[in-house]
C-alpha cells in the first residue's frame, strides 16, 4: 500500500529512543513511550513549504507522547485512521477521523496514540500565522490569539477538498468563476466562497477584465505540497480498491 509523502521519508524505526530524537527534529522535543508491551514500527514522512511542513506519522503502536510546548510552531494534527487521547491547556478530547487536533504553541501536552492510529500533522511557524492573522484582522493582538483545541473534519473544514479542486482546475492557467464552476461542477456561490479564500490566503490572484473576475494562481510551489498530499492518498484509494475487486 502507497504510504503518503513515501519519498520523503525522515526515519523508520523499532526503537522508542531513535522514533524520539528524530521525530524532535521535525517537530519538537518531547518524551515518547511504550503504553503496551508490543513492538514499535515508527515511521514519519514529513515535506516542508516556506512556513508549512506536512508531516505523515504512523507508530503501528500504542504510544504516550508528552511535550511541555511546542514553542514557535502551531500543530493540526489530524487523523485518517484510528484515534487517540489529547490533553492540552486544560481540556481532555479525542482526535480522530472527525475531530482534529489543534495545538497551540503555548501549554503542555500528551497525546495516547491507539496502535491504529495514522495521521497527518500540518506544522504552521507561529510568527508567520499569527502575521497572517492580523492582517486578516488589524484590530486583534498577536499576543491575544488563541486556537480552539479541536477542529471539526465533518464542518467547514470538510470543505478542504473544493480548495484543492480550484487549484487543480487552476493548474494550466488563468480561469473565470464561470469556467471554474462548470470545470469543478459546484455552484458559483461555493466556488465564489473558495476564491475569495484562496485570493485572502495568498494562493491565487485576480485580475478584472471588464466585468469579468479571472483568477490565477500566485505561485505554483503550492502544487508540490498538493501533489505530495493527493498522490499518497490516491495510491491509497487504488490499492484499497483493488484489494476489494472480486477474484477472477
Amino acid at each position: 500500500m502507497a504510504e503518503p509523502l513515501a519519498s520523503h521519508a525522515r526515519f523508520r524505526t523499532r526503537r522508542a529512543d531513535e522514533a524520539q530524537s528524530e521525530a524532535a527534529r521535525v517537530l519538537s522535543a518531547h518524551e515518547l513511550r511504550l503504553r503496551r508491551d508490543a513492538p514499535l514500527d515508527a515511521r514519519l514522512n514529513a515535506a516542508g513549504h516556506g512556513p508549512v511542513v506536512l508531516c505523515w506519522m504512523d507508530y503501528a503502536a500504542a504510544v504516550e507522547v508528552r511535550a511541555p510546548e511546542l514553542g514557535d510552531y502551531v500543530a493540526v494534527n489530524v487523523p485518517v485512521a484510528g484515534s487517540m487521547r489529547v490533553g492540552h491547556r486544560g481540556r481532555e478530547f479525542v482526535a480522530d477521523p472527525r475531530t482534529a487536533a489543534v495545538f497551540s504553541p503555548a501549554g503542555d501536552l500528551r497525546m495516547q496514540y491507539g496502535a491504529d492510529l495514522r495521521q497527518f500533522i500540518v506544522r504552521v511557524d507561529a510568527a508567520a500565522l499569527l502575521e497572517h492573522l492580523v492582517a486578516l484582522a488589524p484590530q486583534a493582538r498577536a499576543d491575544a490569539l488563541r486556537f480552539a483545541p479541536t477542529m471539526d473534519l465533518t464542518g467547514p473544514a470538510a470543505a478542504f477538498g473544493g480548495s484543492v479542486r480550484l487549484l487543480q482546475a487552476l493548474r494550466d492557467g488563468e480561469r473565470s468563476v464561470g469556467d471554474l464552476v462548470d470545470e469543478v461542477g459546484a455552484g458559483q456561490a461555493n466556488v465564489s466562497k473558495h476564491l475569495q479564500l484562496l485570493h485572502r490566503m495568498g494562493f491565487v490572484q485576480r485580475r478584472k477584465e471588464g466585468t469579468t473576475a479571472l483568477y490565477r494562481i500566485a505561485d505554483p510551489n503550492v502544487f508540490k505540497l498538493c501533489d505530495l498530499v493527493c498522490g499518497g492518498m490516491r495510491d491509497d484509494l487504488d490499492e484499497k480498491r483493488r484489494l476489494l475487486r472480486p477474484a477472477r
